[in-house]
């Protein structure tokens, strides 16, 4: 039975984009998915503190969530979080953090990350043109009306 935990737990952690930090934020185990994600080798990642991979700005935000689960105030939390690659290329990122706990002791956390970057430049593009359609309704000269397929005004 434990051997078939382990297995369901490794590929659990495989099959995720998943890191596990320890108290300080310096990277546990990561997974290939991880590295492909920040265009790091594993070995590369290993000890890394997350400093080095969370973008200047969300930097402080991210450590005082740490250390809240780290001391036993925060469960869990979701948050879009821009991290950096090897390159120095921002990600924009949703992080899925939560504390881990062996045997009673908080020893850090396990983060589930994906990059959320293209439909975040989706979004910030449909409010851009939202807004572009706005000032041309707002500042036209001529009346504008908007009629559906049978011809009929809406």
């Amino acid at each position: 039975e434990n051997h078939l935990q382990e297995k369901v737990a490794e590929f659990v952690f495989e099959g995720s984009h998943v890191a596990l930090l320890d108290g300080a934020g310096d990277a546990m185990m990561v997974n290939d998915a991880i590295c492909e994600m920040l265009d790091y080798t594993r070995a590369e990642l290993m000890g890394m503190s997350l400093a080095q991979v969370i973008a200047e700005e969300d930097r402080e935000l991210a450590f005082s969530r740490l250390a809240a689960r780290a001391s036993g105030e925060q469960v869990s939390v979701r948050s879009t979080v821009r991290l950096l690659r090897k390159d120095g290329t921002r990600i924009d990122t949703d992080v899925f953090a939560s504390p881990y706990e062996i045997d009673g002791e908080r020893l850090g956390s396990v983060l589930e990350i994906r990059d959320v970057t293209e439909k975040m430049a989706l979004q910030r593009r449909s409010a851009d043109v939202a807004a572009e359609i706005a000032t041309i309704l707002e500042t036209a000269p001529d009346p504008i009306v908007r009629i559906d397929a049978e011809g009929r005004r809406q």
